[in-house]
């Protein structure tokens, strides 16, 4: 049997205060949403090692402190498409617009999940308000990238086999 390859993939909620840095999306998967940064990991590359190269090339900013809030496997039409490791981050630098986001802060209550992923607002409060172990998802998409469903699951499930 042919072991399905999927992408590897961080995002990162950088913290100021009590507020979130997000991005808008200005090209390429996801152009037009807010969202956290981050993206695919480098080979040989660890999921903290990217998250920290990731938010400096999208937003300017050096990643001090990592915390892992959750893991999350996405599928699209049953298939998984990525497996990510979600991250709040302390850093230090003035955020700047990039090519490819461009930054603004938001309080947690305000997040503007109308322009985010569909089913963000389905795990991102929860997963940003845990103060405890991290926390363990499995989302679905249809073909059209419309949210279908969430389970909560637990980290070492998604860490076992994934």
């Amino acid at each position: 049997m042919e072991k399905k390859i999927y992408q590897r993939t961080n995002i990162v909620f950088p913290i100021s205060e009590d507020k979130y840095l997000l991005g808008m999306k200005k090209r390429g998967f996801g152009v037009g949403w807010w969202n956290g940064f981050g993206g695919k990991l480098e080979p040989g590359e660890t999921y903290e090692d990217s998250a920290r190269r990731e938010t400096f090339e999208e937003v300017g900013v050096t990643v001090d402190r990592l915390k892992h809030i959750a893991s999350i496997v996405f599928y699209n039409e049953d298939q998984i498409q990525a497996v990510s490791k979600a991250y709040t981050a302390t850093f230090h630098g003035e955020p700047a617009e990039t090519e490819e986001m461009k930054p603004e802060y938001f309080k947690l209550k305000e997040f503007p999940y109308s322009t985010m992923w569909p089913g963000d607002d389905n795990w991102i409060p929860e997963a940003l308000e845990n103060d405890g172990a991290p926390l363990g998802y499995i989302i679905h998409f249809d073909k059209d990238n419309n949210f279908k469903s969430i389970e909560k699951v637990t980290i070492e499930a998604i860490e076992e086999n994934f």
